[in-house]
């Protein structure tokens, strides 16, 4: 079952990559934005070191200034996180760091 799991969780890190990329060349859609947002609502502090390499991958793929998408991404992982946290009552409301 653990080896499902740790399977799963390269493929969406995958896909995440593979999308950064072709939406970086070919589509126009904020695709990779709302697989963040989705991922980080599971995942929570986890994603923040995927959102910061996928961002840093897509400004490298659309020659676009080094840093902007990491930070776009990061931002919203951030709030996805918040929101998620205030509208759902949890109590702890401190971020921790991923193990």
């Amino acid at each position: 079952m653990g080896e499902r799991k740790d399977y799963l969780w390269l493929v969406l890190v995958f896909l995440l990559f593979v999308v950064a990329l072709l939406e970086a060349v070919f589509i126009s859609l904020p695709i990779t934005l709302f697989l963040v947002i989705v991922l980080a609502f599971y995942w929570e502090e986890k994603i923040f070191p995927w959102a910061f390499w996928v961002g840093v991958w897509r400004d490298l793929a659309s020659w676009c200034h080094l840093g902007v998408w990491s930070m776009i991404f990061l931002a919203a992982a951030l709030l996805t996180i918040i929101i998620k946290r205030r509208g759902l009552g949890l109590e702890s409301n401190k971020l921790s760091l991923p193990k």
